[in-house]
């Protein structure tokens, strides 16, 4: 009896011994490859326990980077042979405030309707409103004249080519060119016409003409802002003194 177990016992003994062969890790002596092992990780170790990434026997390190059979699945080791960390866990990123609507801008001038003085009408200002038109004020003439009533100089106008700052109207400043029109003070360049004996004409270029004293009034029952100052200096062949002029604002009556 005890033959026969020992006869049945010999073959199972040499059937553990080869299987225990089979799954042993491959030794240096043996021709290793990457398919030999299980994974990356499997594979760096074996490579690190012989001597890599200095050497490399089995040629695991095809690309002499310092980390064996890359070809092989997961999980994976880096070149120091240690299991790679494991990739951070992403941070929710919390959604963005909803944008605010934008307000409405019905003129298109790029002031809000709640902040635009005038939001139907565009215009580059301050308030969003358009400027007020700017003329030259009128002359009045008081008491002894009618009501409303002003000389040329003081018809009102929009940068006017012509003013008559004389008693006798048919002497003229003409060919009036005119700069800052519209802002606190303009100024113009012209020539002084003179009518002499006889109905000869006798012109003097180099006239100089500055508005100023800017007040608001009406016009055609629209608001309007006029010059109320005019000042006037002459050529000097002309030998006048300065001429200074008080205007009102509004149109009045022709």
């Amino acid at each position: 009896m005890l033959r026969i177990m020992g006869r049945i016992a010999a073959p199972a003994m040499a059937l553990a011994v080869a299987l225990t062969v089979a799954h042993a890790p491959p030794s240096v002596g043996q021709d290793v490859n990457c398919s030999d092992f299980a994974s990356q990780a499997a594979a760096q170790a074996w490579f690190i326990a012989h001597g890599g990434p200095a050497q490399d026997p089995a040629g695991l390190d095809a690309d002499h980077n310092g980390v064996a059979c890359q070809s092989l699945p997961c999980p994976c080791s880096n070149s120091a042979g240690t299991p790679a960390p494991p990739s951070p866990t992403p941070v929710p990123v919390p959604p963005l405030p909803p944008t605010p609507p934008t307000p409405p801008d019905t003129d298109g001038d790029g002031l809000p309707d709640d902040i635009d003085s005038c939001p139907t009408t565009s215009a580059d200002t301050s308030d969003g409103c358009p400027s007020l038109p700017m003329y030259l004020g009128r002359l009045d003439l008081g008491e002894t004249s009618l009501p409303d009533r002003y000389l040329p100089m003081g018809k009102p106008a929009r940068k006017p080519q012509r003013l008559s700052p004389y008693t006798r109207r048919a002497d003229a400043i003409v060919r009036l060119r005119w700069q800052d029109w519209g802002e606190t003070q303009a100024e113009a360049h012209g020539t002084a016409r003179v009518v002499l004996a006889g109905g000869r004409r006798r012109d003097y270029p180099g006239v100089r003409v500055f508005v100023s004293r800017v007040r608001d009034g009406q016009c055609s029952n629209q608001a309007a802002q006029f010059y109320t100052r005019v000042r006037v200096l002459w050529p000097k062949k002309m030998h006048r003194r300065q001429l200074g002029v008080l205007l009102a604002p509004g149109c009045g009556t022709k």
